[in-house]
């Protein structure tokens, strides 16, 4: 693959993606035929050498990618302008997707590729509700790959935990199987796991607008954590590009996020 790494970087966004998810699917069942816990215990030497081969090749396919440009929705239907409204309208939009497996692989893939170009090693996420798109397979699949690469790294994945008191949150270490039991909303969450700070944190959106503005569920849960979480994480919002709304009117409180994805790539900062 290295070999060729020069004709790879100019391959256009949607041949790099494909060629992304052959190669990862053909790495991804190597020494993977039994079960996999404890899985890392068996791996062979030839499956870490492909995994880093693969890890060194997702960068290039990155950058060909992220050169391309991103493609918006081109028309859109009439959306209602009060916020009540306009929050039961997008989700009503996201849990009737006829195609909802199909964006979620393209939203991982885009996930998967973003966070190719960052150094965080403590990222926080959430567990999906009312549709919401799953960020976490594709984080399990990050915190692998830091254990795979040349000087293994300790990635840390939190989920978050209300505090009622203060009605913020704060993040909890996650990893599949650990234990889980529901919050006061029937939201799953970690049972006495560790406290962990997250540099980066992965946002739900239910609706996003241009300069970074989210339409969360009103309870202001993010906006008041974000407001005391010292230092700030990196923020990113996560939705499908049936939330995408062209004019959100951002009260004082609001927070703007600092990128936002969808399944065609990176919908803010814009280029």
């Amino acid at each position: 693959f290295l070999r060729h790494a020069c004709a790879i970087s100019k391959m256009t966004a949607s041949s790099a993606v494909l060629l992304l998810c052959v190669a990862s699917g053909a790495c991804a069942n190597v020494g993977h035929d039994k079960p996999a816990s404890p899985r890392h215990a068996t791996i062979s030497h030839m499956d870490k050498a492909l995994r880093r081969v693969l890890l060194k090749m997702r960068v290039i396919l990155f950058m060909s990618a992220l050169s391309q440009p991103i493609h918006t929705l081109s028309h859109m239907q009439a959306q209602p302008t009060d916020k009540k409204a306009l929050r039961q309208h997008l989700l009503q939009l996201r849990q009737s997707l006829p195609n909802r497996l199909e964006l979620t692989e393209a939203l991982q893939r885009v996930m998967r590729l973003w966070l190719l170009h960052r150094e965080d090693t403590t990222i926080g996420a959430y567990w999906p509700i009312k549709g919401e798109f799953d960020p976490l397979p594709a984080l399990h699949r990050w915190k692998e790959d830091g254990e795979l690469l040349e000087q293994p790294q300790r990635r840390r994945i939190g989920l978050p935990v209300i505090n009622k008191a203060h009605k913020t949150l704060t993040f909890h270490a996650w990893y599949p199987g650990c234990p889980m039991e529901e919050d006061a909303y029937g939201i799953p969450k970690p049972k006495d796991t560790e406290l962990i700070v997250p540099t980066l944190l992965f946002v739900p959106c239910v609706g996003y607008a241009p300069g970074g503005y989210r339409l969360g569920y009103g309870g202001g849960f993010y906006d008041r954590t974000l407001a005391a979480m010292q230092p700030h994480p990196f923020t990113v919002g996560l939705g499908f590009t049936c939330g995408f709304v062209e004019h959100l009117q951002a009260e004082a409180h609001d927070i703007p996020l600092d990128a936002i994805l969808n399944e065609d790539g990176v919908a803010w900062p814009t280029k």
